[in-house]
């Protein structure tokens, strides 16, 4: 447990000033503007209440010395905001202290609102990830090597890159977004692919299997295959991952112009001419999909909360397979975002400590594991026997999907994130001119790295493999 010592506000300030009320995109889902984050859309209002500490939000007040319980905020957002609701119930029965659930918005600028200022922050939330690197570099947030490396084995390796930063985890591995394939089977049926999910990825096996079905639909049924342009950021995540590339190469060194990145972008123009460059949390999308002018989704699990909630009328037509491999016989999984859970190291020690037995319930009970996946928030981890793993899903047809998605995480390589969001946001720009403005590939991509190691500190020019954490631990 790391010792509370002041934290310097400068540093902090520093470390989260670049952007901080932006929206994000390249490693968590935003990418559009909306204020969006890796497990939801960030539809709530109260996101300027949480840099003053006059609101419920920022309060954690309680003394356990003499055995009493603790009293403390916890924030969250979107689809995570109910199952955090549900988790605080069930933990407070049969522990003294008391969790007060919070919903803010989002995007990152509650989180960097209150880390500027130290105050209104809660004593335990949901974070982003931009967000959460730069806290944790700059000294903001709690040290909890002493919970993560003894359940090391729990953790799926997307998790654990992810989190640790700098040697160390300041974070819960809460949740990690699995990149699947979304498709309306009648759709698929009526261009003349299979329907059935096992025999549709008998034949889309690789990516060039992807394009060619693109090439039926637009043929058979003058529609779009899939989503998927300068507008939708997650294709280009997945691929960096099944590529194990991404922001940092295999030695661990800051390298965006790295060959497997440049492959991905290579993938992603060979399958503009089949997608609808739509933004993901508008209105034409769902009108779209109605309509069977679109076939299918290639997003993260968080996005199936939305698929049902605006496609309800449509439940029983999608299925869902696996993505295609890059080569054959590569991984057929992907992740791209997700979010950790985080206690700020400004708060009270019996906060802290209390907060502590909440984020180990939290991320590494069987009990939290089932309750996250039955409401497609996707574990960081894996727990044995988990009950809904085998659940029928009635919108999918009666299709087992977690058993799927259990598979597509158990394949995919670690995923990279951004080690802050000015680097974010420069992958997303680099992206938009090749999707957008025809941009070449090698030059956007190689000018793009060149900016962004002239804005990184020396500290963040190389990160731990994951093989190197695991064997740490």
């Amino acid at each position: 447990m790391a010792q509370d010592n002041p934290v310097s506000r400068r540093r902090i300030i520093r470390g989260l000033a670049v952007g901080g009320a932006a929206s994000i995109a390249g490693c968590t889902g935003g990418g559009n503007g909306s204020g969006g984050d890796g497990s939801g859309n960030g539809s709530s209002n109260q996101d300027n209440s949480s840099g003053n500490g006059s609101s419920s939000q920022g309060n954690s007040s309680g003394n356990s010395s003499s055995g009493q319980g603790v009293e403390f905020t916890a924030w969250s957002f979107g689809p995570n905001f109910p199952v955090m609701q549900e988790a605080a119930k069930a933990w407070t029965e049969d522990v003294p202290h008391s969790v007060q659930p919070n919903e803010i918005d989002g995007g990152v600028k509650p989180w960097t609102s209150a880390l500027q200022v130290q105050s209104g922050l809660p004593g335990y939330g949901l974070i982003q990830y931009p967000a959460y690197r730069s806290a944790a570099t700059n000294g903001g947030l709690e040290n909890l090597n002493d919970i993560i490396y003894p359940n090391m084995d729990q953790l799926i390796d997307s998790a654990i890159s992810a989190t640790h930063v700098g040697g160390n985890f300041f974070a819960f591995p809460h949740s990690i977004n699995p990149v699947t394939l979304i498709y309306n089977k009648s759709m698929f049926e009526d261009a003349g692919l299979p329907g059935n999910p096992q025999d549709v990825m008998d034949q889309i096996q690789v990516y060039d299997d992807l394009i060619q079905a693109g090439e039926q639909m637009k043929s058979e049924l003058d529609a779009n295959l899939l989503v998927h342009g300068a507008s939708n950021i997650r294709p280009p995540n997945a691929l960096f991952t099944q590529l194990n590339g991404g922001f940092y190469n295999k030695e661990g060194e800051f390298q965006f112009d790295q060959e497997p990145n440049l492959k991905a972008m290579e993938i992603c123009k060979s399958l503009q001419p089949y997608g609808a460059n739509l933004d993901l949390f508008g209105n034409t999308i769902w009108k779209e999909f109605k309509n069977e002018n679109i076939a299918s989704f290639l997003v993260p699990g968080w996005y199936i909360n939305f698929i049902q909630e605006d496609l309800g009328d449509m439940s029983g037509q999608f299925r869902m397979i696996q993505l295609p491999a890059t080569t054959e016989g590569g991984p057929r999984g992907a992740t791209a975002g997700g979010a950790p859970e985080t206690i700020p190291i400004a708060k009270d020690s019996s906060v802290k400590e209390a907060a502590r037995q909440f984020g180990e319930y939290r991320t590494f009970t069987k009990e939290s594991y089932n309750r996250k996946l039955s409401s497609y928030i996707f574990p960081a981890n894996t727990v044995d026997n988990a009950e809904v793993l085998n659940q029928e899903v009635e919108f999918f047809g009666g299709q087992t999907i977690f058993s799927m998605i259990q598979k597509t995480l158990e394949v995919s390589p670690p995923q990279d994130s951004a080690p802050s969001q000015e680097i974010d946001l420069m992958y997303q720009e680099a992206y938009r001119k090749i999707m957008a403005e025809d941009a070449p590939i090698q030059k956007t991509m190689t000018n793009t790295n060149k900016q962004m190691l002239e804005a990184l500190d020396d500290s963040e020019k190389s990160r731990m493999t994951v093989e190197e954490v695991r064997n740490q631990a």
